[in-house]
């Protein structure tokens, strides 16, 4: 029996094709991986690197509250008098050293008031990490649901393409009888192709998403797929239990934080208004006697008005305008979530009313007008109208499940809870 040459050739051609495949996958550095929500969120707070500033300014700010706890140093000084002059003075018989010893008191709780203000500081730079935590990590979520929703948009044009080759089966082999139009198949090929663009469109998109979504933590490793699914749950909670949560949201717990802040630091203008008081305790030597003398001594500035007035009122207009921000930052985010709430209970609706009555009657639509383009008493045209229906309602479905994920995660972002419909 005669080898073929072809045969031959193809074969060693697939062995090399083959074993190129192979030493590449066995070369690659990063191999494609897939990723979950959890997996994701983890990375961004590891490497994101927004985030990563913020434990140098608490640092920042630990050491600068290390150095507010530092108490005024008593001062040494030493002084001479009648050193040299003329007549009896002349060979220094008559100098006078002191010795002195003096300590600054401060006056109106400077220390305590200080420390206070720099803690505060402190637990605002805390919580402003919190915040950016809660942020990256919801910008992070977006961007993994934003490839939830392409896959599963991928899949549902899939599903059609699916239904169009089976619909083109049908029409084949009705042409074969004789009794199908030919502009019909025409139709059918160009809908296959037109869904074929669709997913090659979609395919494109996700790479980018994937790329955006790995972005969050500077990552260059590509990511095969994600894993999740939008939360698929019919419990909203109640508009009461979500405006209970504003008073403990973080936002609210920050600005909260800066009126403090701004408080401390108003206390401690007035205390700077405060004079200290020093006092110093000294030795002196009288040479042309030849004698020590003990010295006291008490001093304080002489103030006839606040000399820290002007930072005193500077202080004041802080604390209002954090109290008037506290204020209006809390009836925005009422009205904010409130708004949620009523996109929340409309896309519920929405995605109950498509799913008992829309689809139902959509895939009733399909079954009847095939079996009518098959009795030859219907067009192709309608059974393809009834397909587009069945589709539309189902990219509309996924277009209601990502909005509602997103308003939910938009609701955790803003009141630092998962709701229960999560």
């Amino acid at each position: 029996m005669k080898t073929n040459p072809l045969n031959t050739t193809l074969n060693k051609m697939t062995v090399v094709v083959a074993f190129c495949l192979y030493a590449q996958s066995a070369l690659s550095i990063e191999p494609m991986s897939d990723m979950t929500l959890k997996q994701a969120i983890q990375n961004t707070l590891e490497k994101n690197p927004e985030l990563k500033k913020y434990p140098f300014d608490i640092q920042y700010q630990q050491a600068l509250s290390q150095q507010a706890e530092i108490k005024p140093l008593p001062e040494l000084s030493i002084q001479a008098e009648e050193l040299v002059g003329t007549g009896d003075y002349s060979l220094a018989d008559q100098t006078q050293l002191t010795l002195t010893l003096s300590q600054n008191y401060e006056m109106g709780d400077k220390l305590q008031h200080r420390l206070a203000l720099s803690q505060s500081k402190e637990d605002s730079k805390r919580l402003e990490f919190e915040l950016a935590k809660i942020d990256t990590v919801a910008e992070t979520s977006r961007r993994f649901y934003e490839v939830i929703y392409l896959q599963n948009l991928s899949g549902l044009v899939s599903e059609n393409l699916v239904k169009q080759k089976s619909l083109l089966q049908k029409i084949d082999r009705l042409a074969q009888a004789g009794i199908a139009n030919p502009v019909d198949q025409n139709r059918i090929h160009f809908l296959i192709k037109q869904s074929n663009h669709q997913l090659l469109a979609i395919s494109k998109q996700q790479n980018l998403a994937k790329v955006r979504l790995s972005a969050m933590w500077q990552s260059d490793t590509e990511i095969n797929r994600v894993i999740g699914s939008f939360k698929n749950s019919s419990v909203i909670p109640s508009k009461k239990e979500l405006l209970d949560q504003i008073e403990n949201s973080p936002a609210q717990l920050h600005y909260l934080a800066l009126q403090r802040e701004a408080d401390y630091n108003l206390k401690l203008e007035k205390a700077y208004g405060v004079q200290d008081i020093t006092y110093s305790f000294g030795i002196g030597h009288k040479a042309a006697e030849d004698a020590q003398t003990l010295n006291f001594g008490i001093s304080m500035p002489l103030a006839f008005g606040n000399p820290n007035q002007g930072r005193i009122e500077a202080a004041k207009i802080k604390l209002q305008q954090s109290q008037s921000l506290q204020t209006e930052s809390t009836q925005k985010l009422k009205l904010e979530v409130i708004e949620y709430w009523h996109s929340l209970q409309s896309m519920q609706s929405l995605l109950e009313d498509i799913k008992s009555q829309l689809l139902p009657e959509s895939k009733k639509l399909i079954s009847t007008s095939l079996a009518a383009y098959q009795r030859g008493s219907t067009s192709l045209l309608q059974v393809m109208e009834a397909q587009q229906i069945w589709f539309e309602l189902k990219t509309q479905q996924l277009e209601l499940y990502k909005q509602r994920q997103l308003t939910l995660l938009e609701l955790e972002r803003l009141i630092g809870i998962k709701p229960a419909a999560e």
